[in-house]
């Protein structure tokens, strides 16, 4: 924009949501209200957060809640204003650049430890590459997640240990 460019950084928030079966819920549910985590409103809530210092709300507004649902399920997304954010900051580059790289450091799971990247980082690539970024490398998550040609562009959705900075070792 009208500041002139230095190196720094956007923050992306990132939320999950833990679908259980309701039985599964109604245990949650019953153990942390014993714990004091929750208080009855939220309790009567679909979507509760356990954490503690929730016990007022349970909103889900933290960075997770649990879903009282039909199945097992993990789903993840970002805080849409830093979406919106991010992606004014891509479109800002793209008009000052010849070429646009988006870096973004990610461990957001949707599972274990798995090779899949979250539905959320695979729709955030594709939005920064239709707002103008040349390139989307991913990284933060070490295991490859694979990278895909999305309009003619490539999305390294992470990068594994393959470029890994061990400088504050003094033996490896």
């Amino acid at each position: 924009g009208k500041i002139p460019g230095r190196p720094g950084m956007n923050p992306l928030r990132v939320s999950t949501r833990y679908e259980v079966p309701h039985a599964v819920a109604e245990q949650l549910k019953g153990a942390a209200k014993g714990l004091g985590v929750l208080s009855d409103a939220a309790a009567a809530r679909k979507e509760f957060n356990i954490s503690p210092g929730a016990a007022g709300a349970g909103t889900g507004t933290a960075s997770f809640a649990f879903v009282d649902g039909e199945k097992y399920n993990i789903s993840s997304f970002g805080h849409p204003k830093d979406i919106e954010d991010n992606l004014r900051s891509v479109a800002e580059a793209r008009a000052m650049a010849d070429f646009v790289l988006v870096e973004h450091h990610n461990s957001t799971s949707e599972g274990g430890r798995s090779t899949e990247a979250s539905e959320f980082v695979v729709d955030f690539a594709r939005k920064c590459i239709d707002t103008g970024a040349d390139l989307y490398v991913g990284h933060g998550w070490h295991t490859f997640l694979g990278i895909e040609i999305y309009k003619g562009k490539p999305i390294i959705l992470g990068t594994g240990n393959f470029i890994f900075q061990t400088g504050f070792q003094t033996r490896i």
